[in-house]
């Protein structure tokens, strides 16, 4: 469930209030860590980010994310429960199940819980969002 800097990825929650479950589908009892990959938002916000890195510090087919609008409106996360996320990453380090890279301060994140994943919960890389 990724999306592009162009796109803005919107998960606005269920009416009620009551987080929004985004889970493996499997059968319940045969759901693990790891299951799918989880959401990832590629904003256009500042990050550090060197242009020449070594090599396998990063894969070189890393998406493309950062820029230079501090308000970038990559989507909106709100009452979102993310479960069984993190594939897609090395044995030896699990993707996280959600990623919030180069988002700006005009991306909302509000009440986002992430539960029994593989990597970290959530992981931000640059950006400004919060």
């Amino acid at each position: 469930m990724d999306n592009e800097r162009a796109d803005s990825l919107c998960l606005p929650g269920a009416p009620d209030g009551e987080a929004d479950p985004h889970t493996a589908t499997q059968p319940v009892g045969q759901r693990e860590p790891g299951r799918w990959g989880g959401p990832r938002i590629l904003g256009r916000a500042p990050v550090t980010r060197l242009e020449d890195v070594a090599p396998d510090v990063l894969p070189a087919e890393r998406p493309v994310y950062g820029g230079t609008d501090v308000e970038d409106s990559s989507g909106v996360l709100r009452s979102v429960r993310v479960e069984y996320a993190g594939a897609g990453g090395r044995p030896e380090a699990p993707a996280p199940a959600v990623g919030i890279s180069g988002a700006g301060s005009g991306t909302v994140l509000d009440h986002v819980q992430a539960r029994c994943s593989l990597g970290a919960g959530i992981a931000f890389s640059g950006g400004t969002a919060r």
